[in-house]
């Protein structure tokens, strides 16, 4: 009796365990799942106003297809961790439901020992066998002994009693999880059903917008042309300036500390990553490969540009196509470049901070687009790897 009464107890403060430990653990999968799918929302919503206002220039644009392409990738992003999201719970609907089966099993059990200690204890009743029991006694300490035992079946009863209610307590409680899971596992192949749709129908506008794209080649094949020799112009006028800035030999205290903050660097403009660094194929030219010094980010028209650490102005260079460029030193190796600015408010030789507005991204009337460079020496670097997530 003793035995099975404490494997009872214990089996139950397993289970109480299991569930509560395997609850942190989901719970962590669950919570970081979640902040990822509300932060790709939101990116999809900021980026949509954009394609908007993009679109209300009633032009096919490039400008349009990378950002209807960042869309689509977040998109395809979201319908992956909604599915993750969905399979967790598949995963815990279905451990849930072993559980309640096991606990269910083990009341079952409980009730008809429960009950068979019951109909012996009303038999012992009826037939005055507790007080034979004890005048039967041959001895003081047998008696003793023989009101211990009965001490302890009643006690027995007693705690049987209370691992039923507990049983039946958990088994409740798991109930309504399960039953909240199911109904969060709905609402989520909702969110799927609706992301897929979405997916589709955004797939099928890139591809019309590329054949669209495509009956301007000799237009865009000039454009092309035109940017890349900006782009060289920019480039030869930014190492030009970084070299003249090495031949100085001015060490700052602050160059150690920007090589420490590789992913931990704030954006210098809130928007979307609509231009990869380094070298990849033109979407929409046959056999043309674009290269890019750093990263494109796509902003709303007018917005502000902030300085991402401490430094020093070099240099405020102009191009005809990338606008007003501002070059920042940032200890003995390290320089920022934001070009693409329509208004400037700093200069050469200006002290700036983290966080210090340097200027105004341009903007063609709809969005903005501010185009970002790292340097290490006269070397590039990729800013995407610098900036927080």
């Amino acid at each position: 009796m003793g035995k099975g009464r404490l494997k009872t107890v214990i089996w139950l403060m397993v289970a109480t365990a299991g569930l509560v430990l395997g609850g942190v653990v989901h719970g962590q999968s669950s919570a970081e799942l979640k902040k990822r799918r509300e932060k790709l929302l939101r990116e999809i919503s900021r980026t949509k106003k954009q394609l908007e206002r993009i679109r209300s220039s009633k032009k096919e644009s490039l400008a349009e297809l990378t950002t209807l392409k960042h869309q689509i990738k977040s998109r395809e992003e979201l319908i992956s961790i909604v599915m993750q999201e969905i399979a967790l719970l598949d995963s815990q609907i279905t451990e849930q439901n072993e559980l309640i089966q096991a606990l269910s099993r083990d009341l079952e059990r409980l009730k008809r020992e429960y009950a068979e200690l019951l109909r012996s204890a009303y038999r012992q009743y009826l037939s005055k066998s507790d007080l034979l029991f004890l005048l039967n006694a041959k001895s003081f300490n047998e008696l003793f002994l023989r009101l211990r035992y009965m001490d302890y079946m009643a006690l027995y009863r007693k705690e049987q009693a209370e691992a039923i209610r507990i049983t039946q307590q958990v088994i409740e409680a798991e109930t309504q999880n399960l039953y909240k899971q199911r109904l969060e596992k709905d609402s989520l192949l909702k969110v799927l059903e609706m992301q897929k749709y979405q997916y589709e129908k955004e797939m099928q506008e890139k591809e019309r917008l590329i054949e669209r794209l495509k009956r301007k080649e000799q237009q865009l094949r000039e454009e092309l042309r035109r940017k890349q020799a900006a782009e060289k112009k920019l480039r030869k006028a930014i190492e030009e300036a970084i070299r003249r800035e090495m031949e100085r030999k001015r060490a700052a205290a602050t160059g150690g500390a920007f090589a420490s903050m590789r992913g931990k660097l704030p954006w210098p403009v809130k928007g979307i990553i609509v231009g990869k660094y380094g070298t990849h194929r033109h979407p929409v030219l046959k056999n043309v490969t674009v290269k890019n010094n750093g990263i494109d980010i796509q902003t709303n028209a007018g917005e502000e540009v902030k300085a991402v650490f401490d430094g020093e102005v070099v240099n405020v260079l102009f191009s005809p196509m990338f606008k007003k460029a501002v070059l920042i030193k940032h200890g003995k190796d390290y320089y920022t470049v934001y070009s693409n600015l329509d208004v400037v408010y700093v200069k050469s030789g200006d002290k700036v901070k983290q966080g210090t507005v340097i200027g105004k991204v341009s903007s063609d009337g709809s969005v903005g687009k501010l185009h970002f460079e790292i340097w290490k020496g006269t070397k590039t670097q990729n800013p995407e790897q610098w900036l927080r997530r």
